[in-house]
């Protein structure tokens, strides 16, 4: 019998039909390879590679950090800082201990304060001396000293003044004398011819009295010796003369007894206690207050005794006269002729007594000023010494004063702080050691130093990046840290292996190294890393074309 088939799904599968049919697990792996196959080619489109030239990298630091040092040697004193505190520029970070700077400045500025004082006594004892006015106070401890000086100074001024108001008064009563002596021989002169017959009586009278004068006068300079008056009372003219010698010579003495008196006792004290420049001066000031008392003494003496000349002349005259006239000589001619001579030597006396006058006036007005001038000079170059002494001292407390200042550290720039070495009190520091460094915001702490070989310096250019894989912190647990190229040097260097490089540097951000468990990784100047230089970009198609040469 035969079978007809009419159609096929009519038909049971057999075994053997089964096994040959695909099986649904390979299609579904075909679709995925095919839609792998795909994705791959499509991100190898669009999928960019990085081409990165190689070098190695050190980690250095960055020159816009502040590192803190000291120049000295020193102990702390307080420690205003911890580590990660924001601060700003001209803030303290560490002060060290000054007690020293502080004694000294202390010890200038007292001598400062005295030598102020003292050119501002000296100003007023300048402006005392100019004004002839005493203008400091007794009452106060700090002038007294300076109103003593004035006070002797004053006091030396009048009595040089007194001598020589006592010489222009001398003069004076000279010159009056003189003129009245002038004013008789004139008068004199004039009757001489018409008094022929009382030429003999007024002879006498005239001897007579200069006998008297004489005599007087000699008793005014054995007074004057003796100390004593022997002055008949009636002669009022030489009584007040010698009262007025006695008095100024016990002025005089009482001065020359109280100088003699300061120059014994400062002697005596010797000069462990008077300076002695300052027994000098009382030495100069008691033998010129003898010499003073000498002179006025022998002035008034040669007065005298010029007096006496002048009285025994006339005297001799007259008694001439008088033996002419017993002689039976007529006078009146020879009266005349003598007292014509007399006329002309009173009138040369006279202006003698002016001259001397005026140049008394002069030595007097010449020397006053001459001692006043020679003070101020004196206290002007005190003055200067002393303002070139307080210039010094205030230029040595600027120069301890900056001293001063460098015991506190102070912030250079405003940013972090990251201490270093930990500092506490009492801890000493030496000169030159690093404590701490501040970090400005947002820089980063550190650089890079990349040595890039020679084949690959022409690939990297200034703004390339850079992924840099520290060596100390394992690229698969830390990652790594991207920076950019900021310099590139201009020549290569050599090293001992013969091989070249170029220096180049390199930023690196503030983004911290921090592994899975959280752990920090704290960079350190010279650590070595893995640096790859991003130089171009291209799409993996490409690449992977070159890789098997199916593209150029």
């Amino acid at each position: 019998m035969s079978i007809q088939i009419h159609n096929l799904s009519e038909m049971s599968d057999s075994r053997e039909i089964m096994e040959s049919r695909t099986s649904p697990i390979i299609s579904t792996f075909i679709f995925i390879i095919f839609i792998i196959l795909v994705s791959l080619l499509v991100w190898s489109y669009n999928g960019q590679i990085d081409e990165v030239a190689k070098a190695t990298a050190v980690v250095r630091p960055n020159e816009k950090v502040s590192t803190i040092q000291t120049s000295f040697n020193g102990t702390v004193e307080h420690v205003y800082i911890k580590e990660g505190i924001p601060i700003k520029q001209g803030e303290p970070l560490i002060r060290f201990e000054h007690t020293d700077l502080d004694i000294e400045l202390s010890n200038r500025n007292s001598e400062i304060s005295k030598l102020t004082k003292k050119l501002q006594y000296l100003q007023l004892y300048k402006q005392s001396i100019s004004s002839m006015t005493n203008l400091l106070s007794s009452k106060k401890t700090d002038e007294l000293y300076y109103y003593d000086m004035v006070e002797q100074f004053l006091l030396e001024y009048s009595q040089l003044q007194q001598s020589y108001r006592g010489t222009y008064e001398q003069l004076t009563s000279a010159i009056h004398e003189n003129v009245g002596l002038q004013e008789s021989a004139s008068m004199n002169a004039e009757t001489s011819l018409n008094k022929s017959f009382q030429n003999k009586i007024e002879l006498e009278r005239k001897e007579k009295l200069l006998n008297v004068e004489i005599t007087n006068e000699k008793l005014l300079v054995q007074s004057i010796k003796d100390n004593q008056n022997l002055l008949p009372s009636e002669d009022t003219k030489r009584t007040e003369q010698y009262n007025s010698y006695q008095s100024k010579y016990i002025q005089l003495s009482n001065q020359f007894t109280e100088k003699k008196e300061n120059y014994n006792r400062s002697l005596s004290l010797g000069e462990r206690l008077i300076p002695k420049a300052q027994i000098i001066e009382e030495q100069h000031q008691y033998e010129t207050s003898y010499l003073q008392i000498s002179q006025f003494q022998n002035e008034f003496l040669l007065s005298a005794e010029s007096n006496i000349t002048n009285y025994n002349q006339q005297l001799a005259e007259i008694q001439n006269s008088l033996e002419l006239l017993h002689n039976g000589h007529d006078p009146s001619v020879t009266e005349h002729e003598t007292l014509e001579m007399q006329k002309k030597r009173l009138a040369e006396q006279q202006s003698d007594l002016l001259n001397q006058q005026k140049l008394n006036q002069v030595r007097e007005e010449t020397e006053l000023k001459k001692i006043k001038l020679d003070r101020i000079v004196q206290i002007h170059s005190a003055i200067e010494t002393d303002t070139k002494t307080l210039t010094t001292l205030q230029e040595n407390i600027k120069v301890l004063e900056l001293e001063r200042d460098k015991k506190i550290l102070r912030a250079p720039i405003s940013g972090t702080i990251n201490v270093l070495k930990d500092t506490n009190i009492g801890d000493i520091v030496q000169a030159g050691e690093s404590l701490l460094a501040i970090i400005p915001s947002n820089e980063s702490k550190y650089k890079m130093s990349l040595a890039v070989p020679n084949a690959e310096a022409g690939k990297i250019t200034v703004g390339d990046q850079v992924d840099l894989s520290f060596t100390a912190f394992p690229r698969q647990s830390f990652g790594s840290l991207r920076g950019t190229i900021t310099s590139i040097s201009t020549d290569s260097i050599v090293q001992q292996d013969g091989l070249s490089y170029y220096l180049v540097e390199a930023t690196i951000p503030n983004t911290p190294l921090i592994n899975r468990h959280g752990e920090h990784g704290e960079l350190r100047i010279g650590m070595t890393a893995n640096a790859s230089v991003i130089t171009d970009s291209r799409k993996i198609i490409d690449f992977v074309l070159e890789k098997i040469n199916l593209r150029d």
